[in-house]
């Protein structure tokens, strides 16, 4: 055998040697996550089962199923976004349909934001831009209308210290 060939010989063990190393690891990686999902799934189809998001009889075993593979879990999460979404809406148009409110437009433009005071809250409104009907603050929190008093009355650095 030529030395040369003898050589490219090596190479080529070497090589083989590295991507069957590579591929070892990469199955056992695999094999590990696997199981780690396996193990979380029947959890996962009890909380959906507890809190009424699925039967237990017709769709418990479909659940395990779909939470076996990526696709299928992420189709389970995009269904509980769009029930999370059509809940919200009700929930929404609930409140405004039975709530003395305030219906608060966004501000576009750098404008000031137009309030009016309205009978019932308007259901179309979008909270995400800014309006919220009997939003409740959180300690510390201040609205608009209560900086402008504070900095109307010159109190800007007076008001909200703990001491």
């Amino acid at each position: 055998m030529k030395p040369e060939t003898a050589l490219q010989t090596l190479d080529f063990v070497e090589s083989s040697g590295q991507a069957l190393h590579a591929a070892r690891l990469l199955a056992e990686k695999v094999a590990g996550d696997s199981q780690k999902v396996a193990s979380l799934i029947p959890q996962r189809v009890a909380s959906l089962t507890e809190s009424g998001l699925i039967n237990a009889t017709t769709e418990k075993d479909a659940a395990t199923e779909q939470l076996s593979t990526h696709e299928g879990s992420l189709n389970i999460v995009g269904n509980l976004l769009d029930m999370l979404g059509e809940q919200k809406q009700a929930y929404e148009q609930k409140l405004a349909a039975n709530g003395n409110g305030t219906s608060v437009k966004a501000a576009s433009g750098g404008q000031q934001s137009g309030q009016s005071h309205t009978k019932h809250a308007d259901a179309t409104l979008d909270y995400s831009l800014g309006g919220n009907v009997g939003r409740r603050r959180g300690e510390g929190e201040k609205s608009a209308a209560d900086m402008a008093i504070i900095q109307s009355l010159g109190l800007s650095g007076r008001i909200g210290k703990r001491q």
